[in-house]
């Protein structure tokens, strides 16, 4: 993508979401790319992702609900919270309306919120970048931050034992899909555990 057509892909998203939101953007994208450096991934389509990850953060419930049952994506209703759908949806705005055809930026966007089982190292970057980016300051991200610049399923099972941990605080629900990610991504920790002794 060429400068122009980037300023005005920036220009675009800063319309559709908050200032606050926009700058988080900004902060993913630079940690997206600099993942995608130190894995041997794709740095300019990292940040493009980071970039654009939240296009759908700021819509309307009504909007999610509607975009959700036109684009068939499945809708957790014990979830508590209809903004999980921002990803999916965010993946569906992204191609309708964006134009953005690349199936491996519409995967790790779908699914930077919930994660799932079998993601690609891209989409694990992507949702390690949203969770690492500077501007985050939880208990124990330090040690994800470490993790994902040297191993990507620990760092993803880390973050979801953080997010579950939180979430199971919160008295929240936790979605199918993501309690299988964790559990792909522990049996993976685990395998690897065990070969190095």
């Amino acid at each position: 993508m060429n400068e122009k057509d980037m300023m005005e892909l920036k220009e675009r998203i800063s319309q559709r979401i908050n200032p606050r939101r926009y700058a988080h953007c900004l902060r993913v994208a630079e940690e997206a790319q600099k993942l995608a450096k130190t894995w041997a991934m794709d740095e300019e389509k990292a940040y493009l992702t980071g970039l654009v990850h939240d296009v759908a953060r700021d819509m309307s419930s009504e909007d999610f609900l509607r975009i959700a049952k036109l684009a068939n994506i499945s809708i957790y209703e014990d979830a508590g919270s209809i903004n999980i759908l921002h990803a999916p949806v965010g993946a569906y705005v992204l191609n309708t309306e964006f134009g953005i055809d690349d199936p491996e930026i519409l995967d790790a966007v779908s699914k930077h919120t919930v994660s799932a089982p079998g993601m690609s190292d891209f989409a694990k970057i992507i949702f390690l970048a949203d969770m690492i980016e500077p501007e985050r300051s939880w208990e124990g991200l330090d040690y994800v931050r470490e993790l994902a610049y040297c191993d990507l399923d620990k760092a993803m099972y880390v973050s979801l034992e953080m997010i579950f941990h939180y979430l199971r605080q919160k008295k929240k629900y936790i979605v199918p899909t993501a309690q299988s990610a964790y559990e792909y991504f522990r049996c993976i920790v685990e395998e690897k555990a065990a070969n190095q002794k």
